[in-house]
């Protein structure tokens, strides 16, 4: 769901608010299929604990005061429809997820089951670049781009012959 609850709805382009949740809910999804997870349960401590933060930040803010208001949902009760802060800082907080806040099932009883055939998902990229990680030069920016999957690269083996897979490079 986009724009939920405590979405910062009031003090940014509505744009980059999508977007930035888009990003969260993909990272998600990148982390469930390449590592075949079945449910993200977010942890009650994990809920309770962001509720309570937000709950806090809230009282020192002039939303907090006594007036009927669509994000206290008409009544004078806890606000549940903005943000508990800048918009700076619910694109921080999106951008890196808290895998440690989720209860997380595996398919399978090994968790590392997705890393069976040693070759990365880069691998299988049409026009791929082995090396994307050398420059000549220092470029002032990380040698590591977002690593978005394309597929299950724990599958990959299964349509692989080993004269294949033993062409690819590492």
């Amino acid at each position: 769901m986009f724009l939920g609850p405590n979405s910062p709805l009031t003090n940014s382009p509505l744009i980059i608010r999508m977007e930035a949740q888009g990003h969260y809910i993909a990272s998600f999804l990148n982390q469930w299929q390449k590592e075949d997870i079945r449910p993200f349960e977010p942890k009650v401590a994990a809920v309770d604990g962001f509720m309570e933060q937000k709950d806090l930040f809230m009282k020192s803010m002039i939303w907090e005061s006594d007036c009927r208001s669509w994000f206290k949902n008409a009544n004078t009760g806890k606000i549940s429809g903005l943000w508990p802060g800048s918009r700076l800082s619910y694109i921080e907080a999106l951008a890196m997820q808290r895998f440690e806040d989720f209860h997380v099932t595996y398919a399978t009883k090994n968790r590392f089951v997705y890393l069976e055939n040693g070759f990365s998902q880069t691998h299988f990229r049409p026009g791929r670049d082995l090396t994307y990680y050398v420059h000549n030069e220092d470029r002032g920016e990380s040698v590591f781009s977002e690593l978005m999957s394309t597929g299950n690269a724990k599958n990959s083996a299964s349509f692989l012959t080993a004269q294949q897979a033993t062409k690819l490079s590492f």
